[in-house]
Formats: structure tokens, C-alpha cells, sequence
């Protein structure tokens, strides 16, 4: 955030909490608040602040159907935690009071934040800290492909993974630390607890060699709040149609249902398998977590509480925000009560926020047919609802070996974008056209991406090209220059920025309005590799559309 927004931002969270809980002493607060910020360039928050912020911040997290228990949230306050190891430690102790010996507990980890001479010390990169590995084959994948590209980013930073591979590998955790160099974690399978899938009328389930974490510890989360952001791992309580239908079923994830359809001995002229399957399904999960003694929940119970969270906060006279899309998914029902009524798709602060830089390292480029389910975007109502093993000695960096190094920042810059991200993406060339000259067609690429049906609403990094392209610089150009071909109506403006081959993150941010060009690099070498990221907000716009010339 820009240094002069601060004060606002920090005075405007503080009246917010004395305001809403009714306590005195703000002007004191506020004179203490910005001395540190007219001293130190940032402010600390106590922890009775931090607090409020992070379970606040639950209460308005609009894609989060449990937000019911939002005062139990258990914050712990790590900001004092600046070395890998201890962060390490720190993700350990996080999982083991969560779980709590199966009486599962929302908590949150607050980490050093960032401040306005740079990043946090320390900022996870793993989407969560119980992921499963994906092998790829010629006979397919075994794991969870979603998880290919972080699967890869752990190999390049040298991990190998056990040494019989199987379809449910624990991934190590990975971290970056403030000079943009990633690091494995030392990961004990010790801390995750896992429970394995049975049903009790259909014993053959048993032999699918299904489980699943019992915590979702969601690792890449930020904590945004008075002009303040910190690194902030989240976790709650698992529903059971997420695993079910989502995780196991899913045809880009587990694809369990034709293993299931075979096992029922489901007719092929039977209109509702699929859903017998997943009926099947689900119930295996729900008896499974029971039986383990492991806390889940289901959508019925869910939709009613969340039922009695919009009228709590409505008596409070707040807005009640949601995404329809989230809290409504399959297998919901319109005799749900979240169902049939509007929620406010903003997101007020303070928030927990996915963090972009963690995003566009891991998540990969969507494929066609791996959107979510249609389900979760049809019956909207009206209105825009949008809405293990590392080396010995600990971590490992990228510093070595160089090869690998280079190897992981070429994948790094190429696996862009939300994993569930439904945007389309316009082609882009492979590399760079002959053209008479700079800024004149025919350029060296076109890009773009597009969310017509309104499903995502936030900031999203995208890389071009795809992966393993990259672009290469000619004497065509001088410079790396883009230019914003958007309408402005439609496709907006955006930020962009160049992450050279061999390096970890891009030079800077540099915003493209639309219909001017920009330059994101100047004086080039002819020759040179890179990638072009782009920085987009879905909440205002459907997508961006542009050209480079190089």
C-alpha cells in the first residue's frame, strides 16, 4: 500500500473495532498509533487488535459457508517468528492445535508482516499443508493432479519424494523468504493427521486405498488490515462434499466416481448414477470422519447455521457478504436456507486474502474441462452475485544446484493463475514475430484473459506464455513494451510486469490503462528470455486484453 494511504487505513480500522465493541480511548490509540507510523514508517498493533482483525476478517470472508463460529477463532500470534526453521516449527504446532486429537479447532497463525520496505520475512508458499503429490505417467497421473505444478516446484527444489510413489504422497511445504528465494520446510508426516475412506454397507470401498487429511490448513493466506498485510495460515473444519464430490470426484482430482459406479454395479441406463455415486460417496466421508472420532460437517448443517450467521449479523446492522456461487455449490439444494436469498459480493477489510505471489507459483494454468461445476454457477439469483523427506540440514534452496534453480523459475513463472480460475485464456504466441518495427503489427504476442461468467472477484496473476514457452527479446525492440487493447468497458486496465528466465519474481509493477502502451523493461539484451505477468482485478472487469512488442 502506498505509504501516504496508511494513516487513513490504520485510523479507519481502529474507529471501526472502537466503534463496533464499544470501548473508549481512541484518540489515545490513534496518537500512539501514528507516532509509530510517523517514526517507523508502520504501525504494531496490540494483540487484542490482531484478534479482533483476524476473526473480523473470518466473519467477512464472502466464500466461507461456516462463518457462524467466527468469535472462536484461535489467533496465534507468531509476528515475532522471522527464520525459516521457527516458521517451520510454528506450521507443526499450528496443525497439532487444531487438530486437537480429532475435536477439530479453527486457528489462524499471524506471521511478521510486511512492511513498506519489502515483503515478510517468511511467506508459504504451499496453498495448504496437507497436499498430495502428482506423478505423472504415461498412463496418466498418479496422485492428485491439481497438484502438478506445486509437485514439480518440490522436485526442483530437490525433493524426491518416497521412494515407492503412490497416489497419496504428502508434499513437502515450501516457503520464500523476503529476498524472493524459495525454500523446502522440513515436513513431519507426524502432525497431519489423516483418516482413511470406508463405508459401512460397501466394504470394497476400503480397497480404493482412499484418505484424506483431517484439517485444511489453508498456508498461503494473508491477514489484510489498517494498511497492514501479514502472512496468516487459516484453518477451519472440513465439509463433507468438498472431499466427496469435489477432491475424490472430480474428474481433474481423484475421479472416483467410476470406481464407485462399478463397485454399486449402477446400470449405464441409470439417469442418476453419477448422483447415486456421490450420495455413495459422501456417505463414506461422513461415517469415515465419525468413525475416527474427526470432526466434519455437512451442507444441511452448514446452510442453516450460515442461516443463523446472516440474521446475527443483520441485527448487528451489518452487511451480510457472500458469494452465492461459494456457499450454494453442489450438492446444496434450494430447500437449503442459504439458497434462496441475496447476499452483498464485496469484500470489506479487514480480510483474509489469497496471497497473489503464492498464487502464481503453484496454482498452473487452468485446462479445459478442469472448471468447477457447472452447479456452482447455475440458479444464481438476479444481480451480480459473484462471487518427505528434504535434505539433511534442514531447508533447501534454490541457490543450488543453479540448474535446478533455473529449471524452477522458468515453471515458477509459467504455473500462473488460481487453481480454480473458470477465465478463458486468449492465445498467445509462442514466441517473438518479424515486424517491421517497434509498437507496429504484426507484434510479438497477443494475450488476454476472460471471466464472462463473473464466478471469480478479486486480484489474479497470470503468466505468459504458458509453460515450458517462454518469450525471447529481438533487435525488433529495445525494450519490452505492452499495450492495453481493452475497451475499457469490459476488459480494463491492469498491472504488469517482467520475470526474467533464471530469476524468481519480476522487476516491478507498472500499470497499462487502457489503450496506451507502457514500458515494462527498458534496454534489453537481444536474446533475452522472459515471461510477462499480468496482474488483473476480476471484481471490476471480465478480463484484459493486450499486445506486446519486443
Amino acid at each position: 500500500m502506498p505509504h501516504d494511504q496508511l494513516p487513513t487505513q490504520a485510523h479507519a480500522f481502529l474507529r471501526q473495532r472502537h466503534n463496533e465493541l464499544g470501548i473508549p480511548g481512541l484518540a489515545r490509540r490513534w496518537r500512539e498509533v501514528r507516532a509509530q507510523i510517523r517514526a517507523n514508517g508502520t504501525w504494531r498493533p496490540t494483540y487484542d487488535e490482531l484478534a479482533y482483525a483476524a476473526r473480523v476478517a473470518w466473519r467477512n470472508s464472502g466464500r466461507c459457508i461456516g462463518r457462524l463460529r467466527w468469535p472462536s477463532l484461535i489467533v496465534r500470534d507468531r509476528r515475532h517468528i522471522t527464520t525459516l526453521h521457527d516458521v517451520g516449527r510454528e506450521l507443526a504446532a499450528h496443525l497439532d492445535e487444531a487438530t486437537n486429537g480429532g475435536r477439530i479447532r479453527s486457528v489462524i497463525t499471524v506471521l511478521a508482516p510486511a512492511t513498506n520496505a519489502g515483503p515478510p520475512p517468511v511467506r508459504i508458499i504451499s496453498p495448504q499443508l496437507a497436499r498430495y503429490a502428482a506423478w505423472p505417467s504415461r498412463e496418466g497421473v498418479l496422485g492428485d493432479p491439481a497438484n502438478l505444478a506445486l509437485t514439480r516446484l518440490a522436485t526442483d527444489l530437490g525433493w524426491s519424494g518416497p521412494t515407492r510413489r503412490g497416489p497419496f504422497d504428502l508434499l513437502p511445504w515450501i516457503a520464500a523468504t523476503a529476498d524472493g528465494v524459495l525454500h523446502l520446510l522440513p515436513t513431519d508426516p507426524m502432525h497431519i493427521l489423516e483418516v482413511p475412506i470406508q463405508h459401512p454397507n460397501h466394504p470394497w470401498i476400503t480397497d480404493l486405498g482412499l484418505r484424506w487429511p483431517a484439517v485444511p490448513v489453508i498456508s498461503n493466506m494473508t491477514l489484510t488490515f489498517g494498511g497492514l498485510w501479514f502472512p496468516a495460515p487459516f484453518s477451519g473444519t472440513f465439509m463433507a462434499s468438498e472431499i466427496a464430490t469435489r477432491n475424490l470426484a472430480d474428474e481433474h482430482r481423484y475421479h472416483q466416481l467410476p470406481a464407485i459406479i462399478t463397485g454399486l454395479r449402477l446400470d449405464d441406463r441409470d439417469r442418476l448414477r453419477t448422483d447415486k455415486a456421490l450420495l455413495t460417496l459422501h456417505e463414506a466421508v461422513l461415517y469415515s470422519f465419525e468413525a475416527a472420532g474427526v470432526s466434519i460437517t455437512d451442507h444441511h448443517r452448514e446452510s442453516r447455521a450460515f442461516a443463523r450467521f446472516a440474521q446475527h449479523e443483520e441485527a448487528a446492522d451489518r452487511v451480510v457478504v457472500g458469494d452465492w456461487s461459494w456457499l450454494n455449490s453442489y450438492p446444496m439444494t434450494p430447500q437449503d436456507p442459504s439458497w434462496s436469498r441475496y447476499y452483498h459480493p464485496g469484500q470489506p477489510t479487514p480480510a483474509l486474502l489469497r496471497d497473489p505471489y503464492c498464487l502464481a507459483l503453484t496454482a498452473g494454468h487452468p485446462k479445459p474441462g478442469h472448471e468447477p461445476s457447472p452447479r456452482q454457477r447455475a440458479d444464481v439469483p438476479p444481480g451480480r452475485c459473484r462471487h518427505t523427506q528434504p535434505r539433511k540440514g534442514g531447508h533447501v534452496s534454490t541457490r543450488t544446484p543453479v540448474k535446478a534453480h533455473r529449471r524452477l523459475t522458468r515453471l515458477a513463472a509459467a504455473a500462473v493463475t488460481l487453481a480454480a480460475v473458470t477465465a478463458g485464456l486468449v492465445g498467445v504466441s509462442g514466441g517473438p514475430a518479424q515486424a517491421a518495427g517497434c509498437r507496429a503489427a504484426p507484434y510479438s504476442a497477443k494475450f488476454g484473459a476472460a471471466d464472462y461468467f463473473m464466478q471469480y472477484d478479486g486480484v489474479e496473476v497470470i503468466s505468459y506464455p504458458k509453460y515450458p514457452s517462454y518469450y525471447r527479446t529481438t533487435s525488433q525492440c529495445r525494450d519490452i513494451q505492452v499495450r492495453n487493447t481493452g475497451d475499457g468497458v469490459d476488459f480494463g486496465p491492469f498491472y504488469a510486469c517482467v520475470n526474467f528466465y533464471g530469476r524468481s519474481g519480476c522487476n516491478y509493477w507498472t500499470y497499462v490503462p487502457v489503450g496506451q502502451w507502457r514500458n515494462l523493461a527498458t534496454n534489453v539484451k537481444d536474446g533475452t528470455k522472459f515471461y510477462v505477468w499480468v496482474r488483473i482485478d476480476m471484481g471490476k472487469y471480465y478480463g484484459f486484453r493486450a499486445v506486446g512488442d519486443w
